[in-house]
């Protein structure tokens, strides 16, 4: 297994990192380039991974859900999308994307937002009979999002209900990722990171558009985040949780 400091060399040493570092400084926002497979191309085994393992060889799930609320306790899953990432490949093609049927009302203010309506998911399955597809699609998996800790929430509940003592994958979440960088930034919602970042919006707000805007914003964070000596896994987690901690702490001071 290669040490710390040969994997260091090596995420320095990949064509991605050379790439995010001088493309990010081109005007415009853009989707990033991140290597795309071939049409039909199978997506491999996820290889595995520990928290010495560097972030650009994880075997990453990009992840969105929309929902019909901020509640992850009592809201429900209606649209999962997901595209897997594997040694810096993208298996667009292979991408997940589908409607669910929530077994409640969709409120109009959230429809507002995602577009989903009730019309959209009637007669639908509900999240049960998508469950056993769900589990399969992110075991061995490290989720990446923006804000995914929502997402890995409200993933338990509807899976808990179905698979009991069931439970989420790690994660990296691109919004404290964001803000370990920028922690003087204004706001860390995806939005504002990705104008920051120079990442395109296109897609917004719908669960496979969050999905891809994450995987951009994952893009421009490497080379920022090598900067900083984060280049694997523990790193990057112990680096979120020390954000999240001073996040909180501020929010306390503000009131």
């Amino acid at each position: 297994m290669l040490n710390l400091a040969a994997r260091a060399r090596r995420l320095f040493s990949h064509p991605l990192f050379l790439i995010a570092t001088t493309d990010a400084t081109r005007p415009g926002h853009r989707r990033s380039h991140w290597q795309l497979a071939d049409k039909g191309e199978a997506v491999p085994a996820p290889a595995p991974f520990d928290g010495a393992t560097p972030l650009i060889d994880l075997p990453l799930l990009a992840l969105d859900t929309e929902t019909t609320g901020l509640d992850p306790e009592h809201d429900r899953i209606v649209s999962l999308a997901a595209a897997p990432l594997m040694g810096a490949r993208l298996y667009l093609h292979q991408a997940t994307n589908f409607l669910i049927n929530p077994a409640c009302t969709i409120p109009i203010a959230t429809t507002a937002i995602h577009g989903i309506a009730d019309h959209h998911v009637a007669g639908l399955p509900p999240f049960a009979s998508r469950a056993a597809e769900v589990a399969t699609l992110l075991r061995n998996h490290v989720l990446l999002g923006h804000n995914i800790i929502f997402d890995a929430m409200i993933l338990q509940q509807e899976m808990c209900r179905v698979e009991e003592n069931w439970q989420a994958p790690p994660f990296l979440d691109t919004m404290l990722l964001y803000a370990t960088v920028q922690p003087r930034a204004r706001s860390y919602g995806l939005d504002l990171a990705a104008r920051k970042l120079r990442v395109s919006l296109a897609g917004r707000h719908t669960a496979l558009g969050d999905v891809l805007i994450a995987l951009d914003l994952f893009y421009r964070l490497l080379p920022l985040l090598a900067e900083r000596g984060i280049v694997t896994l523990a790193q990057a987690q112990t680096a979120s949780r020390e954000t999240l901690n001073n996040l909180r702490e501020r929010h306390r001071r503000n009131g």
